[in-house]
């Protein structure tokens, strides 16, 4: 027992005198291969490996040694001996081609190894994780062209063959086989659309992917995946005539009343194509009033058609979508859709009739009628304040908006709620009350409501100051009210008074831009792009520069009829202003003027 009991305790103390040493060959090897000192890194290496053969580590040190050393003999062997040790694997025999190839510069000497790998799905699985250690792209394509003809279409050799045809640039072939995986019970097709979308980036891959989708739609006439990536495709190419024509002709081909038309309604909407929205909805309503569409169409019609007169400045046809408000807005399917007409009527009673008493009527009545789920009573009560504040009632206004911002609380509707409440401070010179609402609000999950927060609080922190600074603010801010309420001439006198009284003041840019802004909305369109062009030349690098290029480009685009010109506006800020708040939007329109469909 005393004899054993020693034995046990010097070999103890031989594994604990070992194990640091060898950890410390590990982390040397490591070092010197990470440093490319393959000439330290060898001998160590091949020392290691020939006292571990089955360590796959040491054994791919010492290859990529020899192979950078190009000792073809001394890898071979060394293979050769990791083959006798460790039993043969598909992973020894590719190594052993692969120093083969390098050592001739021959890459076909792996066309006679695919071909004769086993007809096995292990031994095939094997060989292509092999020659992906490999790096052997044109033989793991055969390999797989191999196993896709020995074993038909299987999710995992298919896949993998799809994406290799895409590293290699076929990518005709490729999306052909992801159009047929559409179909298929191995790819999901959630999946496969995701596949779609994240290889196609470019309009010439939709072309191909349409033509494609002709193709095998041909066959299969009713497949609900071919017709929705096709009609996906149309939409990524921004072809919203085909779109309108095939969704028109799919409504009738599955008899699905109207629900095709109907989503690319709301689709085209969301993307401002107006014009084919209102097309869409009107189309929908032709299958009757009894349709599942027939009043939620109606309703977005009458929005769309707003949008439009809205966007292209010209009023005809209000004076019938004014009628047409009228007779719809009691006979809606819900609320939602009836909100939709009462808020277009309410804009055109405000923006074209100068009737904002009759919009505060609209709203209350509508408010009082009762059967409104909680979310839509918010949005009116949200607009039925704007309308008051129109109408210099900015007690309720703040009232309503308080209501909205306690039953909502960070949701994006009580956010909302709480910025035009933050507004109404400022406009009254609550200015820290209402710079702490907007820092709150500068996080806020909506886009548009956080970069409204960050440019209001913008104009106090950066103009609020002592004396007669602050006297500076409170009239600008009162003048901000007046351009809401529509009082131009009050507002132009109060920003005039400004400029005059305090003429170095920080404020002659915000000044500039709120005129421009008064100019545009009096349509008064040359003299409004002449002040946003002197803003952004003159405070070429103030907060606003950004601002006045983005409304430039939108009155040259949407007003003046200059394409080219809100090209040139938008271009400025995407190239000199990256970190602009604009930067997404000047974006697309940039993109769309220049002809990109995608």
């Amino acid at each position: 027992m005393p004899c054993q009991k020693v034995l046990l305790i010097c070999l103890a103390l031989i594994s604990t005198a070992v194990l640091p040493a060898q950890s410390s060959d590990d982390a040397l090897l490591k070092q010197f291969m990470q440093d490319e000192d393959y000439a330290k890194a060898k001998p160590l290496a091949k020392e290691l490996w020939q006292k571990n053969y089955d360590n796959a580590v040491y054994y791919e040190y010492l290859l990529t040694c020899y192979v950078h050393d190009e000792d073809w003999s001394d890898a071979q062997n060394m293979i050769k001996k990791s083959k006798r040790k460790n039993g043969k694997n598909e992973g020894y025999e590719v190594d052993e081609i692969y120093i083969k190839s390098l050592e001739t510069r021959d890459q076909g000497v792996f066309e006679d190894y695919v071909d004769a790998v086993p007809k096995t799905e292990n031994d095939f699985k094997e060989s292509l994780t092999a020659l992906e250690k490999r790096k052997q792209t044109k033989a793991i394509v055969r390999l797989l062209e191999r196993a896709e003809f020995i074993f038909g279409a299987t999710e995992f050799f298919g896949t993998r063959l799809t994406n290799y045809y895409l590293a290699i640039g076929l990518r005709e072939t490729a999306l052909r086989r992801i159009v047929i995986q559409l179909e298929s019970p191995f790819i999901p097709f959630d999946r496969a659309k995701n596949i779609l979308e994240m290889n196609i980036t470019d309009s010439s891959g939709f072309v191909m992917l349409r033509d494609i989708l002709l193709q095998e739609i041909q066959n299969s006439p009713n497949s609900r995946a071919y017709n929705e990536i096709l009609n996906w495709t149309f939409i990524q190419l921004q072809d919203w005539k085909t779109a309108y024509i095939f969704n028109k002709s799919l409504d009738k081909r599955l008899q699905t009343q109207g629900e095709k038309l109907y989503d690319l309604g709301v689709l085209c909407n969301q993307n401002l194509e107006f014009e084919y929205a209102a097309k869409c909805f009107e189309e929908v309503q032709k299958y009757g009033k009894s349709g599942p569409y027939f009043s939620s169409s109606l309703s977005g019609y009458i929005q769309a058609k707003y949008a439009l007169i809205e966007s292209k400045g010209d009023t005809q046809g209000l004076a019938q979508l004014y009628e047409k408000c009228l007779m719809s807005k009691d006979i809606m399917g819900n609320s939602s859709e009836e909100f939709g007409v009462i808020k277009t009527l309410g804009n055109i009673y405000i923006s074209y009739k100068n009737d904002p008493e009759a919009a505060d009527n609209l709203y209350e009545a509508f408010l009082n009628k009762g059967g409104n789920n909680l979310q839509i009573a918010a949005y009116a009560k949200i607009e039925q304040a704007k309308v008051l504040t129109l109408l210099d009632d900015v007690w309720t206004s703040e009232l309503l908006y308080a209501q909205v911002e306690k039953d909502f609380g960070e949701n994006p509707i009580g956010q909302e709620a709480k910025f035009y409440r933050a507004q109404l401070s400022y406009f009254r010179g609550d200015f820290e009350w209402a710079n702490l609402q907007l820092n709150v609000l500068k996080a806020a999950t909506t886009q548009l409501i956080s970069n409204n927060a960050i440019e209001l609080s913008l104009v106090i922190t950066e103009n609020l100051g002592l004396d007669s600074n602050y006297d500076a603010l409170e009239k600008f801010a009162k003048a901000q009210l007046f351009t809401q309420q529509r009082q131009y001439s009050r507002a132009i006198t109060l920003l005039d008074s400004i400029s005059i009284l305090y003429p170095t003041h920080s404020l002659a840019d915000n000044i500039l831009l709120q005129k421009g802004i008064i100019y545009q909305n009096q349509g008064k369109y040359l003299e409004a792009a002449g002040l946003f062009e002197l803003l952004s030349r003159s405070y070429k690098d103030d907060v606003l520069a950004d601002d006045a290029l983005f409304k430039l480009g939108l009155l040259y685009l949407e007003k003046l009829n200059e394409p080219q010109k809100a090209k040139a506006a938008f271009e400025k800020i995407i190239t000199e202003m990256s970190g602009s708040l604009y930067a997404i939007e000047a974006r697309k329109y940039y993109r769309k003027l220049r002809g990109d469909n995608v």
